[in-house]
């Protein structure tokens, strides 16, 4: 499993820590349309890296259906915020994607002890996107009528960089795995 896993973790660690930091380091007031598509595209790469992961063969189907549901939630938040670019609706929808993707990630992974690592830092993942979503949730309340699009990008940032080092992390231990099985081997 760490073999498969690997890469496509590791490419979506990567675009949510670019993510982030254009989040996190934009001076101010960036367009709404500039959150909007780039929040897009964080939704539509991390589809498109698991969604190969979806269709192998010897994949349990709990863990398939799991990781399908989280890209196709990725696919939906990601083509909705081409659309509507309202400070509110653009919070909503993110934090609409990052709950699919969580829920999505949970169900993959919960209780697959014995696919070991993977299922565990699904898990964690899913956790994190979920938190993350409520999080976004009371922020965008909390702010009320002040919600703009650089508070919705900053908020989305600092979630979104915990789930990348989570990837990151994640990734470097699948490629320490494979590595060590290939000396054994």
């Amino acid at each position: 499993m760490a073999r498969v896993f690997w890469k496509p973790v590791l490419y979506r660690a990567v675009i949510a820590i670019a993510y982030s930091l254009l989040g996190i380091f934009w001076a101010k007031n960036p367009p709404s349309v500039l959150v909007a598509i780039a929040t897009a595209v964080l939704f539509l790469l991390c589809a498109l890296f698991v969604w190969p992961v979806t269709r192998l063969a010897g994949l349990p189907e709990r863990m398939r259906t799991g990781l399908t549901a989280a890209a196709l939630g990725w696919i939906v938040a990601g083509v909705l915020l081409f659309i509507f670019r309202e400070p509110a609706a653009m919070a909503s929808i993110i934090a609409l994607g990052l709950a699919l993707g969580g829920i999505g990630e949970l169900v993959a992974g919960w209780g697959r002890k014995e696919l070991g690592r993977p299922a565990a830092d699904m898990v964690i993942s899913g956790a994190l996107g979920i938190i993350g979503a409520v999080v976004l949730v009371l922020v965008s309340v909390a702010l009320g009528s002040n919600l703009d699009p650089h508070g919705i990008f900053g908020t989305a940032a600092m979630i979104v960089v915990c789930i990348g080092v989570h990837q990151v992390l994640a990734a470097i231990g699948y490629r320490r795995d494979v590595n060590k099985s290939a000396e054994q081997s």
